[in-house]
């Protein structure tokens, strides 16, 4: 795992694991789009950005091949920066804007 998550933060992916990569993340954006769907129904309107957290939000292949796929914003996001582990569940929500 340690091995994975270095060569993802070092982009030293290699050509095979980019392709595996870019599948399952156009796998995952065909989920994201219903749940897109989904809000754009309930509140009239799609959202406006996507901020991608954790290991793989240092993968340039995934945040480039979201973006590709999704009219929105895609950016990689620490919400743990500077922050309390307890509290980064609480601030994502904070973050929260009403319609």
């Amino acid at each position: 795992v340690d091995k994975v998550q270095t060569a993802i933060e070092e982009s030293e992916v290699s050509e095979e694991g980019e392709e595996t990569l870019k599948t399952y993340t156009e796998a995952l954006v065909s989920e994201l789009q219903l749940s897109f769907d989904y809000f754009e129904n309930q509140f009239g309107r799609p959202p406006e950005d996507i901020f991608v957290s954790g290991g793989l939000s240092h993968s340039e292949v995934l945040l480039k091949t979201l973006s590709e796929h999704l009219a929105q914003q895609v950016s990689a996001w620490s919400p743990q920066e500077g922050l309390e582990n307890q509290f980064t569940v609480a601030y994502g929500l904070a973050l929260r804007r009403p319609l």
